[in-house]
């Protein structure tokens, strides 16, 4: 997961200037205004090296970088910590790639799109979120409802993991992506009522 964080949380574009503020321009960010503490990579000498932003300058290590409007930066995208600890917390890895690679293939959204962030139910066991992206290109609601049986003595923790997401697009389009876990110790007639409450309907 930490690789996901760390390829898409910086995103390519230049440096702008706009009525004395200065701005990031990106393909999928668009226009950014560039605030106090944000953080700048600038190129130099064929590496990436951050800067942050002090509301006038952009420094590293108390020396103030030469710049010009016009060149090529990479921005440090921002993610809400109680999102990102949240999906680390309760996504098995596997339901964690299922919801980012959808929401990528829908005009390459991504978790650092996120404007809106709920959750309710139960904490570990049983719950709903729901989540909102928007990127300069689209905009996607997905809701993730998931299941949980604990079991201290079974790696993970759990003896049986159910996730389904559903992300409604911008053009009405609706996907589903879903993704269950049953250790075999598991007891097989709890897993199934669990599985007709989830899905609305009894075992054929």
């Amino acid at each position: 997961m930490s690789d996901y964080y760390a390829v898409f949380g910086k995103e390519k574009g230049t440096l702008v200037e706009q009525k004395g503020k200065r701005y990031f321009h990106g393909k999928t960010l668009g226009y950014i205004e560039i605030k106090c503490d944000d953080m700048v990579d600038f190129s130099r000498d064929g590496e990436w090296v951050p800067h942050q932003y002090n509301g006038d300058s952009f420094v590293k290590d108390q020396s103030v970088i030469q710049f010009s409007i016009g060149d090529e930066v990479r921005y440090h995208r921002s993610i809400d910590p109680f999102l990102k600890e949240r999906l680390d917390q309760i996504l098995h890895p596997e339901s964690f790639r299922k919801l980012i690679s959808k929401l990528y293939s829908i005009q390459q959204l991504t978790l650092f799109d996120c404007i809106l962030f709920r959750h309710s139910g139960d904490w570990f066991e049983e719950g709903n979120h729901f989540f909102f992206f928007e990127n300069s290109d689209a905009y996607c609601s997905v809701h993730h409802y998931y299941k949980r049986i604990e079991n201290e003595d079974i790696p993970g923790g759990y003896s049986y993991v159910f996730d389904q997401f559903e992300f409604i697009t911008m053009d009405g389009q609706r996907f589903t992506e879903t993704y269950e876990k049953k250790n075999e110790s598991n007891d097989d007639e709890t897993v199934r009522e669990m599985k007709n409450e989830a899905w609305g309907g009894a075992d054929e």
